[in-house]
């Protein structure tokens, strides 16, 4: 209910345009909880440009930090293959 806060998220989340995807983890100590590192879209239009990933439907056994996020392989498969599946859809 902050001004600030009302200012910042005014307009939604989503450009116009562009795709987005968010990849996380149950186990992130610095977003929590995690789930809010997830988009939502109110139109269903808006939410085919939207693919929320968590990386242990990658790898169930996945233990991945935050900070370890950027480093980790099965983290960078999940990008190389959403940047596959982009360039396909073009």
């Amino acid at each position: 209910g902050h001004e600030t806060i009302e200012k910042i998220n005014e307009g939604g989340d989503l450009d116009p345009g562009v795709t987005y995807t968010n990849i996380a983890t149950h186990f992130d100590t610095v977003i929590q909880p995690p789930e809010t590192c997830f988009l939502t879209a109110e139109d269903p239009e808006d939410a085919e440009r939207i693919r929320n990933l968590w990386v242990e439907n990658l790898d169930s056994e996945a233990v991945v930090l935050h900070p370890n996020m950027p480093f980790d392989h099965r983290v960078r498969a999940l990008v190389r293959a959403d940047l596959a599946r982009l360039v396909e859809e073009r």
